[in-house]
């Protein structure tokens, strides 16, 4: 059975980065286990804010997903030195590679982590209609945007989410704005 989940950016908690240099907000979790630490997730979905230039928090045994919802950012990773922008697909790195990353302009930043050897994903930007086929759906709207799933409308605030849990079952998507998708297999 396939269930959806409206995740409301209104009533996310901020909370400090580990490295101490910016914010942050959960968007999804799994498992979601209130008992569960930091360290104990398969995959991780949150929102940070970027405003000023700070090293990233490192994440040792996950892969790192990055999206800008908003803004531009550089990033240095080994010595290179990168521009990211909101128009651009995911940016993927090791999560425990040290990152400096500096805001070219203020950055709303969808980070996706997943755990090595329990979960895959794909972060994607998209504006027309898309089946996805994973274990688990995630999207969040950069804009106000609304979607058709199964039938049912779901209208979403800017930076809003939908979590769908839909295993072995293809899920036709259709947005009338853009949606940062991310399709992820549980291992």
């Amino acid at each position: 059975m396939t269930t959806a989940r409206l995740l409301p950016a209104s009533q996310r908690p901020s909370r400090r980065w580990r490295s101490g240099g910016g914010i942050t907000q959960d968007v999804a979790l799994f498992p979601s286990i209130p008992t569960l630490g930091d360290d104990d997730f398969f995959w991780r979905a949150s929102i940070a804010q970027v405003s000023q230039p700070s090293d990233f928090s490192r994440w040792p045994n996950v892969t790192r997903h990055l999206i800008l919802l908003s803004g531009e950012m550089r990033l240095t990773i080994h010595g290179e030195t990168r521009v990211i922008t909101d128009d651009m697909p995911e940016y993927i790195f090791a999560g425990d590679t040290p990152v400096y990353a500096e805001p070219l302009r203020p950055c709303r930043v969808l980070n996706l982590m997943a755990r090595h050897g329990r979960a895959e994903l794909t972060l994607r930007r998209q504006s027309t209609s898309f089946t996805a086929l994973a274990d688990h759906l995630l999207m969040v709207a950069p804009q106000p945007c609304t979607l058709t799933m199964s039938g049912h409308r779901h209208r979403l605030a800017s930076e809003d989410a939908i979590f769908v849990e839909t295993p072995n079952a293809a899920q036709l998507i259709q947005p009338s704005g853009a949606l940062i998708t991310a399709q992820i297999t549980l291992l």
